[in-house]
């Protein structure tokens, strides 16, 4: 076996701790109890493990675990709270778990309850091992497994950190500028998700009530939104910020 526990991985419990003093490091790197998933490295596993599956587990260093157990404690209602804290996110499509494939928790005390945002899979119930009632399991796709920065946002929901408040298109909307419409095609985490982009302008996530309202307005530079990487949807966002753009 050749997995490492990536440094952002475990900033990503450092991050949580930091928030929940009384959670426990669960691990990184599988053990020998491992033979299968996101606790191994992808370098490790045969191809038709199912955390090698999807494209962005196709990337990433191919020697890193990828995935992080917290302890919470049998019994402890923090296992119900942040369990429910990532089941509410993920069923909403928050965007801050873009980077997390799946998770295990209990919502109930009595029962495991795992969700895949790959494919929005709920449960079912009780279909990973009682050990997850006292530990809450993280997933994360293997392309993210050194990227701090997509973590992050875990550890906010997984700690209770409210969203910031959106950009407003409607508001942008005043000023007449033209934003085009981009769409990351067969890429699970941000599947069917419209961009809009305007020139001097981070990338924003649209709701159909934001993409309603642009159109109404007619500042759509098109109607249907073109094919986008994901890695060159960030490579805007991070010109915009360093002003190159």
């Amino acid at each position: 076996m050749t997995a490492y526990a990536p440094a952002a991985i475990q900033q990503l419990f450092a991050a949580i701790q930091a928030r929940i003093q009384v959670a426990q490091f669960g691990g990184i790197v599988g053990d020998q109890q491992h033979s299968f998933g996101y606790h191994l490295a992808r370098n490790d596993l045969p191809a038709t493990d199912y955390s090698v599956q999807l494209p962005a587990d196709h990337l990433g260093d191919g020697a890193a675990a990828s995935a992080l157990d917290v302890t919470l404690g049998l019994g402890s209602p923090l296992m119900i709270t942040c369990t429910s804290r990532l089941l509410n996110a993920a069923r909403a499509g928050d965007p801050r778990l873009r980077a997390l494939r799946s998770f295990c928790g209990t919502t109930d005390g009595q029962n495991t309850h795992p969700y895949d945002l790959s494919n929005h899979q709920d449960g079912p119930l009780n279909s990973w091992d009682k050990s997850h009632l006292w530990h809450i399991h993280l997933s994360i796709y293997r392309e993210f497994s050194n990227n701090w920065a997509a973590l992050a946002p875990i550890a906010d929901v997984f700690c209770g950190v409210q969203p910031a408040a959106p950009t407003s298109v409607i508001t942008s909307a005043v000023e007449e500028e033209m934003y085009t419409l981009y769409q990351i095609p067969n890429y699970a985490p941000n599947a069917n998700r419209v961009y809009a982009v305007r020139a001097g302008s981070v990338p924003i996530w649209l709701s159909i009530d934001d993409l309603n309202a642009l159109s109404r307005f007619g500042l759509l530079a098109n109607s249907k939104p073109k094919p986008i990487l994901q890695t060159e949807l960030d490579a805007l966002t991070v010109a915009v910020k360093k002003g190159a753009l």
